[in-house]
């Protein structure tokens, strides 16, 4: 059974002094439950990062950098999913069994549907950076986005009609581009290429 070097993390044999890896001296543990605990202790850690103010700033409001689209979708899929379920606790708290909306709704909705826009703006920016286009295309993505967002929580039927249909197809197609299209393999203008 192995264990892993305290300072580097790399996994090396039991008889093994020093790390393979990053070369620091190994001291002896009374067993592989201190590496357990350390391992469990790294990983709570690195979760504490994941949700620091400091790293969601640098995710969802820095323009800095390249996006990938696996990151870019997954980014975009937590801000639309947090928007719907506060969309519907809304709804749940402010309509009436009867109703289908009302002007307080409504415009809460709209409030948080809009406050989305400058995070997908970052988002999109750094995504565009990554296949080297031009920055041009983010603006006409959040305009047209922030135009069917309005549509929609001002007219119920706008979704049905042709400027709705129309503009809804447009944001579609962004998406897609956006989510499928490759990036520039290595380094380009704006930085190296993202994991």
């Amino acid at each position: 059974m192995g264990k892993f070097c305290s300072n580097c993390g790399a996994k090396i044999n039991e008889s093994e002094k020093f790390c393979h890896s990053c070369g620091a001296e190994q001291k002896k543990e009374a067993g592989s439950a201190s590496n357990a605990q350390h391992n469990a202790q790294s990983n709570q850690k690195n979760i504490q990062d994941y949700f620091s103010e400091a790293y969601l700033r640098e995710t969802f409001l820095s323009m800095e950098g390249r996006l990938g689209r696996f990151s870019y979708f997954k980014w975009l899929l937590i801000l639309d999913v947090a928007s719907i379920l506060l969309c519907v606790i809304v709804e749940s708290l402010l309509l009436k069994e009867w109703e289908t909306t009302n002007t307080p709704c409504s415009i809460i909705e709209l409030m948080i549907n809009l406050s989305i826009l400058y995070p997908t703006y970052c988002l999109t920016v750094r995504r565009i950076k990554d296949m080297d286009k031009s920055l041009s295309i983010a603006n006409w993505y959040v305009l047209i986005g922030g135009i069917y967002t309005i549509g929609l929580n001002i007219n119920d039927y706008f979704a049905f009609s042709l400027d709705g249909k129309v503009l809804g197809f447009v944001f579609l197609i962004y998406s897609l581009y956006l989510i499928f299209t490759p990036g520039t393999s290595g380094e380009n203008q704006h930085g190296e290429e993202p994991m």
